[in-house]
């Protein structure tokens, strides 16, 4: 199988970082090996997924060039979390100095499987200063043959003695184009796809944490309920009684309507590749409308209000 869960589990399960994955590729079938790693960039840009399939590929059993397999016995206990010898630290708010010597100590300890202990921190720009600086050593001439992926969005949010001692590998969210057909190798259906990374901004972990929120897609079909039902200022309460609920999702009513307004805009310039129009008001008229409206949300104006003068303007 290509993937778990809509997760990405394979080098080929990427599109539009060619170069980038030839050298993690390279790196995990017998090249040189680098001993930490960094891999930089926004929540949902892959990071996480090919820290884990780089890991696994340092203790897959298959012939070099083939790795990972996804297959063998090392593989199938990366894919359900529990290879001994993997190490996984997450920080939801830091990351300390304590989380960080009790992984020193158990890199000390020779691998359970005789092959490499692999280390992923996730949210390493979340460990404190005293955290970092307990690290340095190890990153620098780690145990073994350890090989340490610290995950990160800020680069800036670690000391320079870090930085100094991992390569950077710096990540940014890919075309449109090559986000829906990553979407679609990894099973969503081809009409979401095109939407999802439209909505996600070209960011695949973005895009599928969105594809499982059946809320998302309710609040989306409200919206368009709602601008489509303007026809004239009559309409302007109707309108509004599809979103009277949704205060509490202000800021993702104001995403979607700007996602719509930027879709429509692209249509009406006849942009090669544009997506289908799903919604007759002016593309530009409504994204003004937009703005105007997260002004008026950021200085505490009511939502009804909000939303009826941003409709009572959009039928003008």
């Amino acid at each position: 199988m290509g993937q778990q869960g809509n997760r990405a589990t394979r080098f080929e399960d990427f599109y539009g970082m060619d170069g980038l994955i030839g050298q993690l590729r390279r790196g995990v079938n017998g090249a040189q090996s680098v001993h930490a790693y960094l891999f930089c960039g926004p929540q949902g840009a892959g990071k996480l997924s090919l820290a884990q399939i780089c890991a696994q590929g340092m203790n897959c059993a298959a012939p070099l060039g083939q790795r990972p397999c996804g297959k063998c016995g090392p593989c199938q206990r990366y894919l359900h979390g529990t290879y001994p010898d993997h190490i996984l630290i997450e920080g939801e708010k830091s990351i300390k100095v304590d989380d960080v010597r009790a992984l020193i100590d158990r890199l000390s300890l020779r691998p359970y499987e005789g092959g490499r202990h692999t280390v992923i921190i996730q949210g390493a720009d979340k460990m404190t200063p005293q955290a970092q600086n307990a690290l340095l050593k190890t990153l620098e001439e780690p145990p073994g043959d350890a090989v340490l992926f610290l995950v990160a969005e800020k680069a800036a949010s670690l000391l320079p003695t870090i930085l100094s001692r991992v390569r950077l590998v710096r990540f940014s969210p890919l075309e449109e184009a090559d986000c829906a057909q990553a979407l679609r190798q990894l099973g969503v259906a081809a009409d979401r796809a095109d939407i999802l990374a439209r909505a996600a901004q070209g960011l695949v972990g973005k895009a599928l944490a969105l594809e499982g929120d059946e809320a998302y897609w309710a609040l989306r079909e409200r919206v368009l309920s709602a601008l489509n039902a303007l026809k004239g200022p009559q309409d302007v309460a109707a309108a509004f009684a599809f979103l009277k609920d949704d205060k509490g999702e202000a800021q993702r009513v104001m995403a979607v309507m700007e996602q719509l307004a930027r879709d429509r805009m692209a249509g009406q310039a006849g942009l090669p590749g544009a997506p289908p129009g799903e919604i007759a008001l002016p593309g530009s008229r409504l994204l003004a409308g937009v703005l105007e409206a997260r002004r008026m949300l950021a200085s505490n104006v009511t939502w009804q209000w909000t939303l009826e003068t941003m409709f009572l303007k959009l039928t003008a």
